[in-house]
């Protein structure tokens, strides 16, 4: 059960109602028990627009309107969740928001879709009526979105959040600082939460499997460029991450190392394993001609990329 937050209730009512959007925030340590108060909050809204649904009975159906990630957000009108008249999507929930929101996300390389993202709220309400998202902090997440939400709940403690307003401090800065009342809330069935980590789980393997193919890719691209003589430059190998700076090969270096030795056409029998003599010869054999001066530079080229090996 909850108690308190009627004046957000009925506002989220009047957004799905009247073609509205109403955003709610919120923050607070991890274990207080951010998504329960959003779960509690999409029941009761749902349940004023004609849907009651049960923990249990209805878990799937509560659960569906879940995101974790930019992509579930673009995608959540396709699912069978609870729409309105007009088609939107009566409320979301977004879980851990800064984690894909944040500036680290940049950093991450998923720059691009957080700016489509941030370019894309202004039309947020096009598909979604009520929008809950939860985060550590809003601290981090970009300006544009920081200071939208029409309302924010600090889960202060297990089971009770403080609800707070915007207040104009300076004319250019608006912070969460004006105190207006409290929630209390229960947790919610076992059955309900267990289901819930089950589907969180699934989405850290998947954010885990993008993270390994970016950096599949960035040692794939990385590999093709490097020369043997690269792979003996030490402060070289530290300054790629290749090697720790105790000369240690990292994970991403293994996978440098695997793209280098058999992804890209260099491994083991591969390597022509020939002397500059004999190298001018089946060169000759050919019926190729030039000079032993260019010969032998094309000779060391292919050395240094590694496909040649030299032999007396």
């Amino acid at each position: 059960m909850i108690r308190g937050g009627n004046e957000i209730i009925s506002k989220s009512v009047e957004a799905i109602k009247n073609d509205g959007f109403y955003f709610i925030g919120i923050t607070g340590e991890k274990g207080n028990g951010k998504s329960t108060l959003g779960w509690w909050l999409e029941k009761e809204i749902l349940s004023k627009v004609g849907y009651e649904l049960d923990f249990v009975k209805d878990m799937d159906k509560l659960l569906n309107h879940l995101i974790f990630t930019i992509d579930d957000f673009f995608s959540i009108k396709k699912r069978d969740t609870v729409k309105w008249d007009d088609g939107r999507v009566c409320v979301a929930i977004w879980d851990d928001f800064g984690l894909h929101t944040s500036s680290y996300a940049f950093l991450r390389g998923e720059g691009d879709k957080v700016s489509d993202f941030v370019e894309m709220f202004e039309v947020v309400r096009e598909n979604i009526a009520v929008l809950i998202v939860t985060a550590a902090t809003f601290d981090l997440i970009p300006p544009k979105i920081r200071n939208s939400p029409n309302i924010v709940l600090d889960v202060y403690r297990r089971g009770r959040a403080k609800v707070y307003n915007k207040k104009r401090l300076l004319w250019f800065e608006l912070v969460w600082k004006a105190f207006k009342s409290e929630i209390t809330f229960d947790d919610v069935p076992k059955q309900f939460y267990n289901e819930y980590r089950k589907i969180k789980a699934k989405a850290i393997d998947a954010k885990r499997m993008m993270r390994v193919i970016k950096l599949e890719e960035k040692a794939e691209k990385l590999a093709s460029k490097l020369t043997k003589s690269d792979w003996e430059n030490t402060e070289l190998l530290i300054a790629y991450g290749i090697c720790d700076i105790f000369g240690n090969i990292t994970n991403f270096g293994e996978l440098v190392k695997k793209y280098y030795n058999g992804g890209n056409g260099r491994s083991g029998s591969d390597v022509l394993k020939m002397s500059f003599r004999k190298f001018v010869e089946e060169y000759r054999q050919c019926g190729l001609k030039g000079d032993n001066n260019k010969l032998l530079r094309f000779y060391n080229r292919l050395k240094e990329v590694g496909y040649v090996e030299e032999v007396s």
